[in-house]
């Protein structure tokens, strides 16, 4: 049998790793609780180690591991239990994984969550879909530039969607299942 993950997690983002190993992060713990915890997972030798903290907690989030050796995560969103309102992560999150470190890249122009993110190529990245700040399913698509570390508008979706998955295969991105607000998809 398979080691445990070191603690209950739910909506966490799980993004496997150019070299194998599987990044989980983010998400909920066993209370319920939004957790800051990051593990790295080695299915080669069936051990998990604990990484850096995440800087916020977040759910809904999207995240894509590229070859310059960093995981990029956008589309997050947290409640402030203070204030009681929806805090959307509106910078890139970027994980380097040799210097196990967080840090942030640039603003998407709008507010979104739970969109899905994949990779276009070795530097550019499609993030696509989500929920805008009335939290209504959009049709919106981004290339994010890892090495300008800028965003550029590009075609939308044939139609709102969100929760839905993304991925590349062969050198296309595809985004599957999801809702369009009134169904699933």
């Amino acid at each position: 049998s398979l080691d445990d993950m070191p603690g209950a997690r739910t909506q966490a983002v799980a993004v496997e790793l150019t070299d194998g190993r599987v990044l989980v992060t983010m998400g909920w713990d066993g209370d319920q609780v939004p957790s800051t915890d990051t593990w790295i997972y080695d299915p080669s030798t069936d051990d998990w180690r604990s990484a850096a903290d995440v800087p916020s907690s977040q759910m809904s989030t999207s995240g894509v591991a590229m070859p310059d050796g960093k995981v990029y995560f956008f589309g997050g969103i947290w409640m402030d239990q203070d204030a009681m309102v929806l805090v959307y992560q509106e910078e890139v999150l970027i994980y380097d994984v040799l210097e196990d470190t967080w840090t942030t890249g640039a603003a998407r122009p709008d507010q979104m969550s739970a969109m899905e993110a994949a990779p276009l190529d070795e530097e550019r990245i499609l993030v696509m879909g989500g929920l805008d700040s009335g939290l209504h399913e959009s049709d919106a698509c981004y290339i994010y530039d890892t090495v300008t570390d800028s965003y550029v508008m590009t075609d939308p979706l044939p139609g709102p969607r969100g929760f839905g998955v993304a991925f590349q295969h062969r050198n296309d991105v595809y985004y599957a299942g999801g809702s369009d607000g009134m169904s699933f998809q």
